[in-house]
């Protein structure tokens, strides 16, 4: 590995979706991909610069957002430097005959993005949760009477035959990953599907968020997302991540940032990018 080298952290093992999508974003750079077995372990080899970056779900089309990442974004060290749309198809794999199947592992968003037919063939059959795809078809490869939802690329890896292609419940099945680092990555480029996230946080009070909301009205910026999830520790505040359209280097952008600290209690610009 030479000293120019990135090292990209992803949810493990080798033949994931999120190795996927790394490979994606990355393509043409000169890059060591370093896989993890849990999404905060993403974030935890970032902020122990194991890796320059990291690659986490951040939300599916059937299943919606994945809340172990979003909480990811509650440490004041991490950053979004880009994110990769990636087609997802999902495939029942095993080396056992159907009818003997009594476990199906997967990760929780495939198992929920696949719920249709699971109910319709394996009412009988448990499904166990996994920390990814892969790692269910890892598990899959090791234990007679079992099968897991992962990918083509993965039952190859395992040594696991496809018993059915193509299960998901809607054919539009995309996954968004976002970039993650400790340091801002300069874009060479911005165009109109930039994209600023943020991490505020408010009191739990009435017209706390709406005094937020107010500011991006005001200032005519288009929110195209929003999130909440609890501040650890701190029953009476809340976090909120926002996704908004447009140039951060603004000055329309630079004067909402001064009026939206004037009505948090915390805030902080994750980072921009567009999109792969």
């Amino acid at each position: 590995m030479t000293e120019n080298t990135l090292r990209v952290a992803y949810l493990g093992p080798p033949s994931s979706f999120s190795q996927s999508a790394a490979e994606k974003y990355f393509y043409g750079t000169t890059s060591s991909l370093c896989p993890c077995q849990t999404i905060p372990g993403v974030f935890e080899t970032i902020l122990a610069n194991e890796a320059n970056y990291g690659v986490v779900p951040m939300e599916n089309t059937i299943g919606g957002r994945i809340h172990q990442t979003l909480e990811g974004f509650g440490n004041p060290n991490i950053r979004v430097v880009g994110q990769v749309y990636l087609r997802v198809v999902h495939n029942l794999i095993s080396n056992s005959p159907m009818e003997s199947v009594r476990k199906i592992y997967s990760h929780p968003q495939a198992l929920a993005q696949c719920s249709n037919f699971l109910l319709a063939n394996f009412q009988g059959a448990e499904a166990i949760p996994t920390s990814s795809t892969a790692r269910a078809a890892e598990l899959a490869s090791e234990e007679q009477g079992t099968a897991a939802i992962s990918s083509e690329e993965a039952a190859s890896r395992f040594g696991l035959k496809i018993i059915f292609d193509n299960i998901q419940d809607e054919e539009d099945n995309v996954t968004r990953f976002l970039i993650i680092s400790k340091s801002e990555r300069e874009e060479t480029f911005k165009s109109a599907d930039y994209t600023t996230f943020i991490i505020l946080q408010t009191l739990n009070t009435a017209g706390s968020l709406a005094k937020v909301m107010n500011v991006f009205s005001l200032y005519n910026i288009s929110l195209s997302r929003l999130d909440s999830f609890p501040s650890k520790g701190e029953e009476n505040l809340f976090n909120f991540l926002l996704e908004l359209k447009g140039d951060p280097d603004s000055i329309l952008f630079k004067e909402a940032v001064t009026k939206l600290v004037a009505v948090t209690t915390k805030f902080r610009v994750l980072g921009s990018c567009s999109t792969r």
